[in-house]
């Protein structure tokens, strides 16, 4: 039987986080887990996941903040799973998500799957806003074509909506440094390998509040250093996988 390990990272997370936490348990089996991770947090997380009781969250606590990328490395490490779901403190997942999904997996018998999203408030409420670049099922082989959209940042590649398999983890693992987002390494690693498939469907609710909202602005400079260490980050992967 296949087992499905959930692997979330947390920080301050309170407000959103027993929604989110709820919709993962309906559709987890008994011998399924979530694999919770948290990053120092400084206000009630541990307490609000303890209080769920159930045996199939495992909780544990950095020592000091690692931030996201040190978070959900050591989230995938300490996974048990056959099939690794990524996913944030403040979403919701859509109603048959985690089947949908791995059976994308299994189907195509690819590495990693990445679904598209709709969006919500802050209050759960569906915004009108969409995806401005979704992805599309016929690209799922293009992978020259993904990889330069990943440069390009026109690849909605979010980790969120990823799942991969335990072997492709290990094979991923660790995280190279520095690394600015880690589903986008990820990303790079399922195409270089050409082992990732789009699904179309919006697999979950991302939600947009005022602690994720914001637009970062970053000069051209800035712009341009950041495509070259995704460069640097595809030839790693292609080096690391020969």
């Amino acid at each position: 039987m296949t087992i499905n390990s959930v692997c979330m990272a947390t920080y301050n997370g309170t407000q959103y986080l027993r929604e989110q936490v709820s919709s993962i348990l309906a559709q987890l089996n008994a011998d399924d887990e979530i694999v919770v991770v948290d990053d120092a947090s400084s206000d009630d997380t541990v307490a609000m996941l303890e209080g769920f009781a159930d045996e199939r969250i495992r909780i544990f606590q950095n020592p000091e903040n690692l931030g996201v990328n040190g978070t959900f490395e050591r989230a995938i490490s300490l996974a048990q799973g056959d099939v690794i779901f990524l996913s944030d403190q403040d979403d919701i997942w859509r109603p048959g998500r985690l089947a949908q999904m791995r059976g994308s997996l299994e189907r195509g018998g690819v590495a990693l799957v990445v679904s598209n999203y709709g969006l919500v408030d802050q209050d759960g409420n569906a915004l009108d806003q969409h995806l401005m670049a979704p992805l599309q099922a016929e690209d799922s082989n293009r992978r020259i074509a993904n990889l330069i959209g990943i440069l390009a940042g026109n690849r909605n590649y979010y980790g969120c909506a990823m799942c991969f398999t335990a072997d492709f983890a290990k094979r991923s693992l660790p995280f190279p440094k520095p690394l600015e987002c880690h589903d986008l390494w990820l990303a790079i690693c399922a195409n270089v390998d050409g082992q990732i498939c789009h699904l179309e469907q919006d697999t979950l609710a991302h939600r947009v509040h005022g602690s994720n909202a914001s637009i970062i602005s970053r000069s051209l400079a800035a712009k341009l250093f950041a495509r070259l260490e995704l460069l640097a980050l595809i030839w790693k992967a292609s080096y690391k996988r020969r």
